[in-house]
């Protein structure tokens, strides 16, 4: 139930409103198609992540009027794709076993025959959903019988079965590769047996309502006038909705209907490691075992030396033509729906595929020359032997670009990806700022405020020359304290905040002496932000994890980040390392946790980056363009808000701590963000990080 609620929230976050860019040269040669009349109908979606690089919509629907986000398009057998990651997720609840017998679901596939009459073994769940358990394929001819099983959509799924499997087997199981759509009815009825209801039922709970699909099914309303049908009587008149009422054939893997939004929600679930749909190891059974045409769990699968690169699909029932295709090494991927029009022929849906592919093939040339650049810069660390292993996490023109170097662990783990769990150290101090932001917002607290009136009576705060330390110096460094207290004498130096809890605070506060007045000088603070988060943990009566949680993350749906991880951030965990790969410890935090004690992803820090980008018009969002305020004076020294530094128009954090070096910094103007994160102490992160922004700015500015 808890994968269920976190797909639902993804599904339901992906939204038109996130489209980056549309382009008038796709636009216009799509529209070409049906001004010629080669198709009556074209949809399009190009997207990664969340965000919509291209939508658009031409043509005409059944009822005459055009096509919209709505329409729906049957996808013929791109429904292949959704059936194998229904398999999937019945995988994942315990009632499916892709190499066990289809027969343990179906015992009449036990008897199942080959043409001679010679028994032949059941074929695999998986073997049905590869093309490659010995049922006859529609590309061979057919006999009326055989066509009968698979296109007279008035039967059920029950008879269709009945008739399919009462056929003898073309081929042992496992013998070779047959595209068999009745292979697929087959397996459809396994998974009814196995899931415990119909096809649609279970299509709808496990995959299309937490992906938010609420336009895809295999049986349309009758009278559904929001359709897009081919040109012509034949081909028109062939549609399965046609029959109205009298749709009963679910033609598994060829006849569901959908849009291209529904279609894009199912692709990013695909591409996205972090989305909660598919637990990753059940994503790589999609292409873990390909067939002798590369013909993985539904997908098509292309390889570069070795190496899974894209998944693609398409499909084809009567006039109606679908396209799916990923990019698995930049998670782009795109959607076309197309309908064939009174001129049109095989070819035309051809051509419209191609001419999408090159637009998304121009945007990649981009992309391979920023993924050249990062490669260039973060390998270096890991080469040198400086860092163990390094994630560099890119928000640029809307799209996010993760790349991994080296390893979580020195001689093992895995290579960092972009939900690896790093400590990020100071970077914590921002969120420390927003959250006094967010208590200023409240009208719980106000920047001018002295410390000591959120400290219990009598706890000694110190002052210089009668000019007490305000909240506001506590996060723009310039309230005078010291970096670190002066009674900072950890028990255990490989995990040093551990032990300093509020009784040392309140002493080391009484014995200290201030530097300067506060607010006149910038010295960098660690107790100072530690005080803060301590104090604003009072003010909410919330402890500091607690109060990240409800007020930040919570709300930005970045589930990585914590004071105290979870089960799963822990298996994450890349391992700590020092200078010259010496392994470290983890560091814990008490009650200065404000000033450092975080773990997070590069994935979450993005989320948060493009949070800060385009704050929400909630109470948070108004807190984080506050935070971005700057209230240092005109000191010697850089210009600081509520926790982020200045840079030009640059906010910037980096941070450290015993086996971990991390950098952040988010270009306001251009809307860019990027992340270095390495699980070994070294500065030489932050110059991956600022040249990898030298070369977004420099490459934005002469328009390449």
């Amino acid at each position: 139930m808890r994968r269920l609620a976190a797909a639902v929230a993804l599904g339901a976050a992906w939204a038109p409103a996130q489209i980056a860019a549309t382009s008038p040269e796709l636009s216009r040669a799509l529209q070409a198609f049906v001004d010629s009349k080669e198709a009556r109908a074209v949809a399009v979606l190009v997207g990664r992540g969340g965000t919509v690089l291209h939508e658009s919509y031409h043509g005409l629907r059944e009822d005459g009027k055009p096509v919209g986000a709505d329409t729906r398009f049957c996808i013929g057998s791109c429904s292949k794709s959704l059936v194998s990651a229904l398999a999937l997720l019945l995988v994942a609840d315990g009632k499916l076993d892709l190499d066990k017998p289809a027969s343990t679901w179906l015992p009449e596939l036990a008897s199942v025959k080959l043409g001679d009459g010679t028994p032949a073994r059941s074929p695999t769940v998986r073997e049905l959903l590869q093309h490659t358990a010995g049922i006859y394929s529609q590309r061979d001819p057919m006999t009326a019988a055989r066509k009968r099983w698979i296109r007279d959509f008035s039967l059920t799924l029950d008879r269709s079965v009945a008739g399919i499997l009462a056929e003898p087997l073309a081929t042992a199981p496992g013998e070779r590769f047959a595209y068999s759509g009745a292979g697929y009815c087959v397996a459809g009825r396994v998974l009814e047996v196995a899931g415990g209801s119909d096809l649609e039922t279970l299509a709808r709970k496990l995959l299309f309502t937490p992906l938010a699909m609420s336009r895809t099914t295999w049986f349309p309303a009758a009278g559904d006038a929001d359709i897009a049908n081919a040109d012509g009587p034949r081909l028109a008149e062939l549609a399965p909705h046609r029959l109205g009422k009298k749709l009963a054939l679910p033609l598994v893997g060829g006849s569901v209907y959908s849009t291209a939004r529904d279609c894009a929600r199912f692709l990013r679930a695909i591409t996205e490691s972090g989305h909660a749909l598919l637990p990753v190891a059940l994503r790589r059974e999609l292409t873990a075992k390909t067939t002798g045409r590369d013909y993985g769990l539904g997908w098509r699968v292309r390889k570069r030396d070795g190496a899974v690169v894209g998944l693609s699909h398409n499909g084809a029932l009567y006039g109606y033509r679908a396209r799916f295709d990923v990019d698995v090494v930049t998670g782009r991927y795109f959607v076309v729906l197309v309908t064939l029009g009174r001129a049109g022929n095989r070819q035309t849906p051809r051509r419209i595929f191609a001419t999408v592919a090159e637009h998304a093939g121009g945007q990649r040339a981009r992309e391979q020359e920023l993924d050249a650049r990062i490669e260039r810069l973060a390998r270096a660390p890991v080469d040198s032997k400086v860092a163990v292993g390094v994630i560099v996490g890119v928000l640029h023109d809307g799209e996010t670009t993760f790349r991994g170097f080296g390893r979580t662990e020195r001689g093992g783990g895995r290579v960092p990806g972009p939900d690896t769990v790093w400590e990020i150290g100071s970077i914590t101090k921002v969120f420390t700022g927003i959250l006094l932001a967010h208590a200023v917002e409240s009208g719980l607290v106000a920047l001018d405020d002295p410390v000591a009136k959120y400290l219990p009576e009598g706890t000694e705060v110190p002052e210089y020359e009668g000019k007490p330390i305000r909240l506001v110096d506590l996060t723009t460094h310039g309230s005078g304290l010291p970096r670190m207290p002066v009674n900072f004498r950890p028990k255990d130096p490989r995990n040093p905040f551990a032990d300093y809890g509020v009784a040392q605070l309140y002493e080391g506060l009484r014995d200290t002496r201030l530097r300067h007045a506060p607010g006149t000088t910038y010295a960098y603070s660690n107790l100072g932000v530690g005080l803060l988060g301590h104090v604003l943990s009072r003010v909410f009566d919330r402890g500091y994890d607690v109060l990240v949680r409800e007020v930040i993350t919570g709300p930005l749906g970045m589930t990585d980040t914590a004071v105290h991880p979870t089960k799963s951030m822990r298996e994450r965990l890349a391992k700590p390392y020092g200078v010259h790969w010496v392994e470290r410890w983890s560091w814990d935090f008490d009650c200065l946790a404000g000033c450092g004690a975080l773990r997070s992803t590069a994935r979450d820090l993005l989320k948060f980056a493009r949070a800060n980008l385009a704050p929400p018009d909630t109470k948070l969002g108004r807190a984080l363009r506050a935070a971005q305020v700057v209230h240092s004076p005109k000191w010697k020294g850089p210009q600081v808000a509520l926790g982020w530094h200045l840079v030009g128009h640059n906010l910037f954090h980096n941070g450290g701590t015993g086996g971990y070096a991390s950098f952040l910094m988010i270009d306001r103007k251009r809307k860019t963000a990027v992340v270095v994160i390495a699980n070994t102490v070294s500065r030489r992160i932050d110059a991956v990080g600022r040249s990898l922004m030298s070369f977004l700015a420099d490459r934005d500015q002469s328009g390449k």
